[in-house]
């Protein structure tokens, strides 16, 4: 909550002149050189200027975090069990959704909006329909938010419709860099599969082989987990994530048909949604798994165990 608070005001701070206003990560306009504030690079953007990243590296991994947190609070916010069992103030989880909700339209990442639909669909499938009227709610008005933002941070943005436009400019784009397209990036990813498939050409150096290709004096992510496990770790390293991922689902599945209707089930079927936004983000972004997958991992684990164990004691007590 503090972090996207923080993201938040770094969308004011450049325009309004207000302290802390360092900005080290932007979308890049065709044309613009770009500009220099308190000692970090920048470029304009579509929407409010800047893309804040809170205390993150950039705003992708911001979005990457934030798609660990909303699936979890939207099950909360759609289960029939009290907030106040687990300490929760509705109106905290509600403002805090609508916040955290309009930081991640604001990141202005597509792979991240896309990990969040597809964590909508996971959770579709173990709540009534007529429970996702809050939800649909709360996307509104996170979208109208963001929209507002931009109106008030950016005046050639002053209206709703021009906020449709830069969503419609973002999902269209076919570059992030406009010279190098990922298609390009993930021909090489396969190509050096093709070359080594087996073991791959070793962890941590497909920057540097699409690099010497491309012939870049910079290294070049694979933008996408999957791509970067082929490439890099070959087939051993390919079907070792997959059995992971395989057992991940399989346990979770397990987990939901047992513990779905008690406390612990909210938190089951959000872990299990936000394993699959985290997941759909990463078939565009980074080349292996950031810290927040293996924690949501190992989260939706120890939530299993906690359901049986209380299940467990539960039924001790009446026999």
């Amino acid at each position: 909550f503090v972090m996207c608070l923080y993201a938040f005001y770094q969308v004011f701070a450049f325009n309004w002149d207000l302290p802390f206003k360092d900005i080290n990560t932007t979308l890049p306009t065709t044309g613009d050189p770009g500009s220099r504030i308190e000692g970090s690079s920048f470029t304009y953007g579509g929407i409010g200027v800047v893309r804040p990243f809170s205390t993150m590296v950039e705003s992708v991994h911001l979005a990457n975090l934030l798609l660990c947190t909303l699936p979890i609070m939207l099950a909360l916010r759609l289960s029939q069990v009290p907030l106040a069992n687990w300490g929760i103030s509705p109106l905290f989880l509600n403002v805090n959704l609508l916040l955290q909700l309009t930081i991640l339209v604001l990141t202005q990442s597509r792979g991240a909006w896309l990990g969040f639909l597809a964590s909508l669909l996971v959770l579709a499938a173990y709540f009534p329909a007529k429970k996702y009227l809050p939800l649909a709610f709360a996307l509104l008005a996170g979208l109208l938010s963001a929209g507002l933002v931009s109106s008030f941070v950016d005046p050639s943005v002053d209206s709703v419709p021009d906020f449709q436009a830069f969503l419609q400019g973002r999902l269209t784009q076919e570059a992030i860099y406009r010279e190098l397209p990922r298609l390009q990036i993930w021909q090489i990813a396969l190509d050096l599969f093709r070359e080594h498939p087996l073991i791959g050409v070793g962890l941590g150096n497909f920057p540097l082989y699409a690099a010497a290709r491309l012939q870049l004096p910079v290294l070049v992510s694979a933008h996408g987990l999957f791509q970067a496990t082929l490439a890099e770790t070959g087939l051993i390293g390919f079907f070792s994530l997959l059995a992971i991922l395989v057992v991940f689902y399989w346990q979770m599945r397990q987990a939901l048909r047992q513990f779905r209707a008690s406390p612990y089930g909210p938190l089951l079927s959000g872990t299990t949604a936000a394993v699959v936004a985290v997941l759909t983000h990463h078939l565009f972004f980074g080349d292996r798994p950031l810290i927040y997958f293996w924690f949501l991992l190992a989260l939706g684990m120890a939530i299993k165990r906690l359901a049986a164990r209380d299940a467990s004691q539960y039924a001790k007590r009446l026999a």
